[in-house]
């Protein structure tokens, strides 16, 4: 997915409803890792997991080598 221009802690928590809130029930079991990006960290995105029962791993800032994409 592309998002061009500023990307705030609402538009994160809609994007997360719509692409994991259909696996949410799945998911409780795994902790999900993100970067630091301001907007993933946003009150409004981290209380979406937070209501659904997400646990949010502590993702070290600027560490490429734990980052797949980085790679290929």
């Amino acid at each position: 997915m592309s998002i061009c221009g500023v990307q705030s802690g609402g538009m994160e928590k809609r994007l997360q409803a719509s692409h994991l809130g259909p696996h949410v029930h799945k998911c409780r079991r795994y902790a999900v890792a993100q970067d630091r990006l301001r907007s993933h960290w946003a009150k409004p995105a981290r209380q979406w997991f937070e209501d659904c029962g997400l646990r949010l791993l502590d993702w070290p800032p600027h560490s490429p080598e734990f980052n797949a994409i980085e790679y290929v």
